[in-house]
């Protein structure tokens, strides 16, 4: 597990010698060697150097495929989301306004502030006919 995310140079540690994003990392490494059966991530690529930020992503969803747990991503980068997968719930105002799997809440948004990122001056506009 140390291996897959990337934090063999560092087992000797204890974690208040670690960095943030080590930190992070080590106590995702921790629930997965305990099969942990639900996983809740804030951020988790926050504190990540470019190059970690890069790699994860693509890491991760392989890693709790394989473990059954339920694992819950908040992110307020769209990205993110995107790249990895399964199922996205779009919060507004702490209410869920749009369920289901990623790629169909992105495609067809729920809300206006959902569809246009970044954010975007909206006006409203009378027809005439």
């Amino acid at each position: 597990m140390a291996a897959l995310l990337r934090l063999t140079p560092w087992l000797e540690r204890l974690p208040a010698a670690l960095c943030g994003g080590q930190q992070q990392r080590t106590a995702r490494a921790r629930a997965l060697v305990k099969d942990a059966r639900l996983e809740l991530s804030d951020e988790a690529l926050a504190n990540l150097d470019c190059k970690l930020r890069e790699e994860l992503p693509e890491a991760l969803p392989q890693l709790f495929a394989g473990s059954g747990a339920t694992w819950v991503y908040a992110t307020g980068e769209p990205l993110e989301v995107l790249m990895l997968g399964g199922h996205r719930a779009a919060l507004r105002a702490g209410r869920v306004v749009r369920f289901g799997p990623t790629a169909s809440v992105y495609r067809s948004p729920a809300t206006l502030e959902m569809g246009s990122r970044p954010k975007a001056n909206v006006l409203p506009v009378r027809w005439r006919v």
